[in-house]
C-alpha cells in the first residue's frame, strides 16, 4: 500500500530520476568503455609492444646510410620471435614478422605469411571500410597506395575500440615495392615481440638512436585517464553538464515532493513521529524511488546502447558498470535529498506550526 501510494504521489521525481538514470548509464558506461579501450593496444599487438621513433638523430641516420632493410635485418638476425608495423599516412600501416602470425579478425582470404616476407611478395590486408577501394586488374584485387600496387589477400574486421584504433590497411614492409622503392628507415614504429621486446628495442637504439614514445606497460593510472578524458572529452562535458541540469531540477522536484506530502507529514508528526524519523522515511522513500528510476533508466540505455552511434566509445552493460553507474546514480539522489531536507527544514514543511 505505502508503495502505491508512494509512487503515486511521486511522479515528478520519478521522471527526473529516470532520465537522470539514462544518461548518466550510457555516459558513465561509455566513459568506463573508453578505459577499458586504452587498455587494448591496436593492430593486435599484445600489452608488451613499444612504440618508438627512428629520426629524431637524422644527420646521424644519414650519415651512416641506414636503410628500412638494415633495420629488417636487424630483427630477422635476432632469432626472436616479432611483430613490426611502421605507420603510414590514411591509417595505412606496413607489417613485418617473424615467428608471430600477424592475425587481425581475417573474415576472409589468409593473413601474411612466411613466403610473402621472404619472397618480397607486394601484397595487402584490407579492412572492410576500405574494400570500396580495391581495383580489380587482370583478374586480382589491388590496393593502390603510396604510387604503388598491392595484390589483397585477406580482409579483416577492425576492432571496436576506438581509443587505439586499428589501420584501415596493412601492406607488406618488406615488400618489392617499397625495398626497391624509397627503402628509408625513417618513421614511427611499434614493435612487438613478447617479454623480449625491450632487449630488441635496446638493440635498435644502439644502431638507429631510436626514440621510445611509448611503452604499455609503462602507462600509470594518470597517463591512462589522460587518453580517456581525451578520448571522451565531449562526452564527458555532455556528462557534467547534463547532470548539473539535472540536479538543479532534482532539488525543485524533490523540495515540492514534500510539499505535496504536507498533509501525509503533519498526521505523522501528531501522532509522535520525531523530525528524525520523518526526516529517515523521506530519505528511505526517496531511495527506493531513485532504485526504481534506475532500473528503468537502466533498461532503456540497454535499449539504445543497442543502435549504432558515433557518439559514444561503446557499451558494456558488465555488472561492474552497472554497479558504478548506480552508485553514481544514489550519490547524486543522496546529494539531492540531503539538499531537499534542508531546504524543507528551513521552510518548516515538517512542523506543524500554522495547523
Amino acid at each position: 500500500m505505502h508503495l502505491t501510494y508512494l509512487l503515486s504521489r511521486s511522479a515528478s521525481v520519478l521522471v527526473c530520476t529516470f532520465f537522470t538514470a539514462v544518461i548518466v548509464s550510457l555516459l558513465l558506461t561509455s566513459f568506463i568503455e573508453a578505459y577499458n579501450m586504452t587498455k587494448l593496444p591496436a593492430d593486435s599487438l599484445s600489452q608488451d609492444y613499444y612504440s618508438f621513433y627512428i629520426g629524431e638523430d637524422l644527420a646521424q641516420v644519414l650519415e651512416d646510410d641506414k636503410k628500412l632493410t638494415d633495420l629488417l635485418g636487424l630483427l630477422d638476425n635476432s632469432e626472436k620471435s616479432f611483430v613490426l608495423l611502421k605507420e603510414s599516412y590514411q591509417q595505412i600501416s606496413g607489417v613485418y614478422s617473424q615467428g608471430e602470425v600477424f592475425a587481425p579478425d581475417i573474415i576472409s582470404g589468409r593473413s601474411f605469411g612466411v613466403d610473402d616476407f621472404a619472397d618480397q611478395s607486394n601484397t595487402a590486408l584490407v579492412s572492410t571500410e576500405l574494400i570500396e577501394e580495391i581495383t580489380i586488374i587482370d583478374g586480382s584485387e589491388m590496393l593502390w597506395f603510396d604510387n604503388s600496387y598491392y595484390e589483397v589477400i585477406g580482409v579483416y574486421q577492425r576492432s571496436n575500440n576506438r581509443v587505439n584504433v586499428d589501420a584501415y590497411a596493412y601492406y607488406n614492409l618488406g615488400s618489392e615495392n617499397i625495398i626497391s622503392g624509397s627503402n628509408t628507415v625513417l618513421g614511427h614504429y611499434s614493435l612487438d615481440a613478447g617479454a623480449a621486446s625491450g632487449t630488441l628495442l635496446n638493440e635498435i637504439d644502439r644502431l638507429y638512436s631510436a626514440s621510445v614514445l611509448r611503452a604499455q606497460t609503462d602507462n600509470n593510472p594518470s597517463e591512462v585517464l589522460r587518453k580517456v578524458i581525451s578520448a571522451q572529452t565531449f562526452t564527458l562535458a555532455s556528462l557534467l553538464l547534463v547532470l548539473v541540469m539535472l540536479m538543479l531540477n532534482t532539488i525543485n522536484f524533490t523540495t515540492n515532493w514534500i510539499d505535496g506530502r504536507r498533509q501525509e507529514l503533519f498526521v505523522r508528526r501528531i501522532t509522535g513521529a520525531t523530525n528524525a524519523r520523518i526526516n529517515l522515511m523521506l530519505l528511505r522513500d526517496y531511495i527506493l524511488l531513485t532504485s526504481i528510476s534506475f532500473v528503468l533508466g537502466l533498461a532503456l540505455a540497454y535499449l539504445i546502447s543497442q543502435v549504432s552511434t558515433e557518439v559514444f566509445a561503446g557499451f558494456d552493460f558488465s555488472l561492474i558498470a552497472i554497479l558504478i553507474t548506480y552508485a553514481t546514480t544514489l550519490t547524486l539522489a543522496l546529494l539531492s535529498s540531503a539538499l531537499m531536507l534542508l531546504s524543507a527544514q528551513s521552510k518548516s514543511l515538517i512542523e506543524t506550526r500554522g495547523r
